[in-house]
């Protein structure tokens, strides 16, 4: 059985498609990287996937049930989400930040355990230091950081990361693809787009390219990130 399954979605704005339409499965424990140029569809297609956009066609599937028959409590269980931008303005500890997330984002009195979870996993980014820090004095790194600690409070058998290198410098970059790499053996589903076919390589075990909507390969990543498709995926000479 399919854990996410697409079928026949296309997904944009005011009715107007991004990409699409997808067929497309994902099975538990997967390891699939986006790839595609700036416009090609890849973060509509993961907010589609997580219910975050309805789709233009088709239908979305979460362990073949329609993913529009999910309560949102109920996937907030199933799939943490690391967008690629975030904005906020509100003065809260990275910690409280970190702990929200092990409840669908609802502002509540945080218990002991959950600071402790919130603690373990900024200890687990090895950004401590930010537990007491707030989060509108951080730097656009630092933010992404907690962002990604508070995904992995969530617990959740999914993880879907918008281009999580973002923002990172190259030791922050290492640590977090060595994470990644972690939590896939650990039998976590793990989707992310990027930008560096080098990081796919490093940790996915599967391959979508995107050009200009349409998918262009769906194989193993040694397969299809040679150097002719990602000539024709980016249009520049190898």
């Amino acid at each position: 059985m399919a854990l996410i399954e697409l079928r026949g979605v296309s997904g944009g704005y005011r009715s107007q498609p991004v990409f699409g339409p997808l067929d497309l499965i994902i099975p538990a424990g997967s390891r699939l990287a986006l790839l595609g140029g700036n416009g090609s569809g890849k973060t509509t297609l993961l907010k589609v996937l997580l219910g975050l956009r309805a789709p233009l066609t088709g239908e979305v599937r979460w362990q073949d049930r329609p993913l529009a028959s999910y309560p949102l409590a109920e996937r907030a269980r199933f799939a943490a989400y690391v967008p690629q931008q975030h904005r906020t303005g509100f003065g809260f500890f990275a910690e409280d930040i970190v702990a929200m997330g092990s409840d669908a984002g609802l502002i509540r009195p945080l218990p002991e355990e959950r600071i402790a979870r919130a603690r373990a996993a900024l200890a687990e980014l090895g950004q401590e230091k930010l537990a007491r820090r707030r989060m509108n004095e951080l730097s656009g790194g630092q933010q992404q950081l907690v962002l990604l600690a508070r995904a992995l409070a969530q617990h959740t058998p999914v993880i879907v990361l918008d281009e999580p290198t973002n923002h990172l410098d190259w030791g922050h970059q290492h640590r977090l693809l060595a994470l990644i790499h972690r939590l896939g053996d650990q039998g976590r589903t793990l989707i992310f787009s990027t930008h560096h076919p080098d990081h796919a390589r490093r940790i996915a075990d599967r391959c979508l390219l995107l050009r200009e909507g349409a998918l262009l390969a769906d194989a193993a990543c040694r397969d299809c990130l040679t150097d002719d498709s990602l000539s024709t995926l980016y249009p520049v000479d190898f």
